[in-house]
């Protein structure tokens, strides 16, 4: 099921979007599990994966990206810099682990620990950039120039994953560890994109008024 959420007084205005994100696997722990379903289960949710939260063994929650398919475009005023993001290499794994931002954004990847790590970042299954990261406090600047996912890696400590998703619109969140997001976008219809790095994605039809605060929850269930 979904887990609560209050509700947000939104002004005047803009409209905005709030809501759940859950993934439920379909197996009730109350009855006996078959040999298949624990081969199952393992293969969906593995206990090492940053990809989600581990608080009920059966109801998983995973960090994802929600936007609004044609929402507003990034855009900044005359000699306003690009937005900067922070991608931390910190006691052995990424933090955060899902990233966001949009197009135009400049990252700032960093060595937080007194160890060699490097980071490799792909595009689909082509390498887009490969730095050795020697030292602590190591500082390595990437421009992102368009939209796309970049899966990242460290090969010296394979262990090591993250995900940043560069979007071409302003209107998005990524969940909070309970699944929760709150989106600031203009009143109309639109599409709510949900995705999640091994759930997929699933897109949702909404329409808001004027200073309309929308609650739409929405579950993930592996298949």
């Amino acid at each position: 099921g979904h887990f609560a959420f209050s509700s947000l007084v939104a002004p005047g205005g803009n409209a905005y979007l709030c809501g759940m994100n859950t993934a439920n696997k379909d197996i009730d722990p109350a009855t006996d599990l078959t040999e298949e379903d624990e081969e199952r289960a393992e293969r969906l949710f593995d206990p090492d994966d940053e990809a989600y939260f581990y608080g009920d063994a059966w109801a998983r929650r995973g960090f994802a990206v929600l936007s609004i398919d044609g929402g507003p475009a990034p855009r900044r005023k005359p000699g306003e810099k690009p937005p900067r993001v922070r991608l931390d290499q910190r006691g052995c794994q990424f933090i955060p682990h899902l990233l966001a931002t949009t197009a135009g954004a400049e990252l700032d990847i960093v060595n937080s620990d007194n160890v060699l790590h490097n980071v490799h970042a792909y595009d689909g299954e082509t390498t887009a950039f490969n730095y050795a990261m020697p030292i602590r406090n190591y500082v390595i600047p990437r421009k992102l120039p368009k939209p796309g996912v970049l899966r990242i890696s460290c090969d010296v400590h394979p262990w090591m994953r993250a995900v940043v998703d560069v979007l071409n619109t302003s209107a998005f969140a990524v969940t909070d560890a309970q699944g929760a997001y709150f989106i600031d976008v203009p009143p109309g219809k639109h599409t709510l994109r949900l995705w999640h790095e091994r759930l997929g994605q699933r897109t949702l039809a909404v329409e808001l008024a004027p200073g309309q605060t929308l609650r739409q929850d929405i579950e993930l269930t592996p298949r």
